[in-house]
């Protein structure tokens, strides 16, 4: 029997086909890496990919004062989305331009929260294959996006 306070367990379908992602556009934003480690310039980015409503590609940019910060990009594949009480959350398929290795399938998915705000979104990522996100705020990674000023779509592949 399932108690009421056991903690959820996530499961994620290796071949679950794309679909679209609730985040579209050309946005930049900041990051979080916890507290006190925000990484606001220089502002990373998040673009929907050419012609696939269902893939975006974040682009990291390092933070000189921010230790763990790193240039990174990642292309996220939505799989998936749904609504708990207010809590919205996407699933997604990532591939990181410096952690991905064929076979890892904890490394590859990762579930997110959003939240959208005047102008743009509040987004957290969890750090491993698990849907424990409970807030847009809270998380292994947050961001604060923003609108950028001119929108371009970008290619959807990720640097070797």
């Amino acid at each position: 029997m399932i108690e009421v306070d056991d903690p959820l367990k996530t499961l994620f379908r290796l071949s679950a086909p794309p679909t679209p992602c609730p985040i579209s556009g050309h946005l930049s934003f900041s990051y979080q890496l916890g507290p006190g480690r925000n990484c606001s310039f220089p502002l990373s980015s998040l673009t929907q990919c050419k012609d696939k409503v269902d893939s975006l590609v974040l682009r990291f940019q390092a933070c000189p004062d921010i230790q763990g910060s790193q240039s990174l990009t990642e292309q996220v594949e939505c799989i998936g989305q749904w609504k708990e009480g207010s809590i919205r959350y996407f699933a997604a398929r990532v591939n990181s331009s410096i952690s991905s290795r064929p076979g890892e399938w904890e490394n590859m998915f990762r579930c997110f929260v959003y939240r959208e705000q005047y102008k743009g979104w509040l987004l957290a990522q969890s750090g491993e294959a698990k849907c424990n996100l409970h807030k847009a705020t809270e998380g292994y990674r947050t961001m604060s996006l923003n609108q950028a000023a001119s929108p371009r779509p970008a290619e959807c592949k990720v640097p070797a």
